[in-house]
């Protein structure tokens, strides 16, 4: 009885901090396109032209996510996305260390000094979400 307590408290918890962690990260992309745009651009990983796009629907997926995962039936479905979302910031933010390119991480939309050790710790962060999402998207059922 306990273990399922603590379970169900963990995934609450997951739940809460991941849904809102999108909700915010996705509320400041949508309120400033163009600085997260102009962010997208300086990692050099999409080809100009679909910039503009992945700039306007990428803070649309991150804010599905967050509320899908705090208000919805489909949290496997949610935490697969999070997950995947989560998976692509950690290519984007290693490539970005592998190049030693000194930018802002563009992670929650706010213009930033940047440089290694913003890549850095929003890698840490990314690697350190990805967990939780993961164990929600595996868990059993039979809680």
């Amino acid at each position: 009885m306990k273990k399922k307590f603590f379970l169900q408290a963990l995934e609450f918890v997951c739940r809460i901090g991941l849904g809102a962690l999108f909700i915010c990260s996705a509320l400041s992309k949508i309120s400033d396109p163009d600085n997260f745009a102009h962010s997208v651009m300086r990692y050099g990983m999409l080809p100009d032209f679909t910039i503009g796009l992945f700039s306007l629907t990428m803070p649309m997926l991150e804010l599905l996510a967050g509320l899908s995962m705090l208000f919805t039936k489909w949290l496997r479905e949610s935490a697969l996305l999070v997950s995947g979302m989560l998976a692509m910031f950690i290519v984007a933010l290693v490539q970005a260390l592998a190049r030693g390119l000194e930018i802002s991480c563009g992670c929650f939309g706010v213009p930033s000094v940047g440089g290694r050790e913003e890549i850095l710790m929003a890698l840490v962060r990314d690697v350190v979400l990805i967990v939780p999402a993961v164990w929600l998207m595996f868990r059993s059922n039979e809680m």
